[in-house]
């Protein structure tokens, strides 16, 4: 199971680099795309899946962090609805 945290970390670390320039873009208004609040929205997913993984190699017993794990991951989730909504077909989700 550590091995598969472990690979997971890697690959949502790689996704999270590769969207971080996307990300920033979106956030600071500087050159901003289309796909830009999407990228933002594929960052805040990867810090939510390295913080689980992470978090059961770093402090399996640490129950704050895991109900603040639950707590970004509900605000992430908030935040792709209305990006989906933007993207998509109104209010449809």
């Amino acid at each position: 199971m550590t091995g598969l945290r472990v690979v997971n970390i890697l690959i949502w670390g790689v996704l999270l680099i590769y969207a971080v320039p996307g990300a920033w873009g979106a956030v600071s208004g500087n050159g901003t795309r289309r796909g830009d609040p999407m990228r933002l929205a594929c960052v805040a997913t990867a810090f939510v899946m390295i913080g689980f993984c992470a978090r059961w190699l770093l402090a399996p017993e640490n129950v704050m962090l895991w109900q603040a794990l639950y707590v970004l991951s509900g605000a992430t989730g908030m935040y792709i609805i209305r990006v989906a909504w933007a993207y998509g077909r109104g209010p449809r989700v």
